[in-house]
């Protein structure tokens, strides 16, 4: 009769082993999903902040062009509201030198003489404004050309990310096949160790 227990508690730790197997394979399948799971989601919101940063690296482009356009347009400005003030100030040393050949200056030239001298304050103002403006832009042009290159990095930054995680889901991929294929390997063993046993042990069982 001890014979016949231990043949039925070879068949019962069968019976359990393969229950254990079934159990460790869903749970293999179960840690790799929640890992999947977690790094798609991680994925998927470095997709989207690399979308947002591409963006950004765009418009601080655009950013650093337009501050380049007009920092030349303010200086070529200046430069041409210099040469329209010389310009005027020459017509006006013009006139008052054939005024003073003639003896006399019309009321007619004398507005002009005022309206040129006028327009030279004018320009004199703008041009201050338009140097201050350059100026300005002369020293916020290395702070953001420093901008956009670190806003041109982020991506290349965020698409190493996403790569990573990419492989690592194909790595959480390879392991799961290695815990299954050990599984199959370990559980095929034990059973057939137990089945050895059973055989072993069945000559010398005992009738019911």
């Amino acid at each position: 009769m001890a014979y016949e227990s231990t043949s039925r508690l070879v068949h019962v730790a069968m019976i359990i082993l393969v229950i254990g197997l079934v159990i460790a394979w869903g749970a293999a399948g179960s840690a790799h999903e929640a890992a999947t799971a977690t790094s798609r989601a991680s994925r998927a919101a470095v997709d989207h902040t690399l979308e947002l940063a591409d963006a950004a690296a765009t418009l601080g482009g655009e950013v650093e062009m337009s501050v380049g356009a007009l920092s030349e347009a303010t200086g070529s400005a200046s430069t041409a509201s210099q040469y329209a003030v010389v310009i005027s100030q020459q017509v006006r040393a013009l006139i008052d030198a054939l005024s003073g050949v003639g003896g006399q200056q019309t009321k007619a030239v004398a507005d002009v003489v005022n309206e040129l001298s006028n327009a030279e304050a004018s320009l004199l103002e703008t041009e201050g404004g338009l140097n201050e403006a350059n100026d300005s832009l002369t020293n916020i042009g290395p702070g953001v050309t420093q901008a956009v290159t670190t806003l041109t990095a982020v991506p290349d930054q965020l698409r190493a990310a996403s790569s990573a995680l990419a492989a690592a889901e194909t790595d959480a991929d390879d392991a799961l096949l290695l815990w299954r294929f050990a599984i199959v390997l370990l559980g095929a063993v034990a059973l057939f160790m137990l089945w050895l046993v059973g055989r072993l042990i069945r000559p010398f069982d005992t009738p019911a």
